[in-house]
């Protein structure tokens, strides 16, 4: 499992950079923080094309974070996750 944590101090600044290393890279989980956008503008749309599910918790000009998680055949990753894990990583 690879896993990946960012500061990306503006998401919508670093949007094709950081989509390109998702592609490129290949990683199943990637903690992003500093996103400074609000929930309803985060562009789960890219991530989604990307192959990634997003949990998000953002805030207008300031912090934010976002969990990125690989969807698709590699989404079997949570079974290698501790018990106490797996339950918040469940996503439909």
């Amino acid at each position: 499992m690879r896993l990946a944590t960012w500061n990306v101090n503006s998401i919508k600044a670093r949007l094709p950079f950081v989509v390109g290393w998702l592609r490129e890279r290949h990683p199943d989980v990637v903690c992003v923080q500093e996103l400074k956008l609000a929930d309803d503008d985060f562009p789960h749309d890219a991530f989604a094309e990307a192959g990634f599910h997003c949990a998000v918790h953002g805030q207008p000009q300031w912090n934010g974070v976002a969990v990125l998680i690989v969807t698709g055949p590699r989404r079997h990753l949570a079974d290698s996750l501790p018990v106490w894990c797996r339950t918040p990583c469940v996503w439909e």
